[in-house]
């Protein structure tokens, strides 16, 4: 899963260096994203999971986003 979003993030955020990239990588902080990077994170995750975010959700790191999707991915779960 981890490599999965790695790569939405690459998508989102080409300039990323994907090695430094773990489940702690705060999203903000470390990664730089704003709220519209944020916002085009969730949408991309969205259609490679299969399931809509309902708006409540705060992220602060890349564990969080992932432990998110697998609780609620209702396809690509498997997928690296």
């Amino acid at each position: 899963m981890l490599e999965r979003l790695k790569s939405i993030l690459k998508s989102i955020a080409p300039e990323t260096d994907l090695s430094t990239v773990g489940l702690e990588t705060d999203l903000t902080a470390e990664l730089g994203m704003n709220s519209i990077t944020l916002l085009r994170l969730l949408l991309d995750i969205e259609d490679a999971y299969g399931f809509e975010f309902n708006g409540d959700e705060k992220f602060q790191n890349v564990g969080e986003v992932c432990e998110y999707i697998r609780k609620h991915a209702t396809r690509n779960l498997n997928e690296a």
